[in-house]
């Protein structure tokens, strides 16, 4: 009887993990250029005009270049959760959309109530982190009426499935046999799931953003209307 071929290591293990994942990847675009077409593509375009706000593509407008940073942080997550989306990785994405779900909810904040800048801003970080923690963000919209973006069970369904463990964890399990798998392999139901709600949470960041950053009228009114065209399509 001959041994079973070892299972590999070291470098080795890498690149069998690349070689899996690129070919995860490739399926992934496929989907991604016809059921997802849309979605797909006016996320790329609200991203890309974030990316060109976040690096003052059209001008420097702010001294403190906190709405710059916000759109930044959005463009890099989001960037990151395509890729990990592609390659499988979907309750990682899903962690990073959860991310931006929470700067979408602090940029509504901003947006409803202007005072909450100075305050952010200006608060000790110990503070800060108290006062506007992911729970009190959303205490704070409820209170003044303001709809939450990402309600209380939409942000511990997120946390739930990307980031905090419970006994019922099961990795990528984005099938209807509810099957854990470890990545690089390709699920609709996860690619459709994650590129969702990746595009909401972007939406969520971009829309107010339009309002709140010191734009031109041209690029303000072009990030929010392609940001509801994105959320039309969801």
């Amino acid at each position: 009887m001959s041994a079973s071929p070892s299972f590999p290591e070291g470098a080795s293990y890498w690149r069998l993990s690349r070689s899996i994942e690129e070919s995860c990847e490739a399926a992934s675009i496929a989907a991604a250029t016809t059921g997802n077409s849309d979605v797909a593509a006016r996320l790329g375009t609200v991203v890309s005009l974030l990316y060109r706000m976040a690096c003052c593509h059209w001008g420097c407008h702010g001294k403190e270049h906190v709405f710059e940073y916000l759109a930044g942080r959005t463009c890099t997550s989001a960037h990151s959760a395509y890729r990990l989306m592609g390659f499988g990785y979907y309750d990682e994405a899903l962690a990073l959309s959860r991310n931006i779900a929470e700067i979408g909810n602090l940029i509504h904040l901003f947006f409803t109530d202007n005072a909450h800048i100075r305050l952010w801003l200006d608060l000790p970080d110990k503070d800060r982190r108290r006062n506007y923690s992911p729970a009190n963000v959303r205490a704070a919209l409820e209170s003044l009426g303001a709809v939450v973006p990402t309600d209380q069970d939409r942000y511990s369904w997120l946390c739930e499935v990307g980031t905090h463990v419970t006994p019922r964890t099961l990795p990528q399990a984005h099938n209807d046999e509810k099957r854990p798998i470890l990545g690089g392999v390709f699920q609709p139901e996860g690619l459709n799931v994650s590129l969702e709600s990746l595009a909401w949470s972007v939406c969520t960041v971009s829309a107010p953003l339009a309002k709140l950053a010191l734009l031109d009228r041209e690029q303000a009114e072009r990030l929010f209307e392609q940001s509801i065209s994105l959320v039309e399509v969801l």
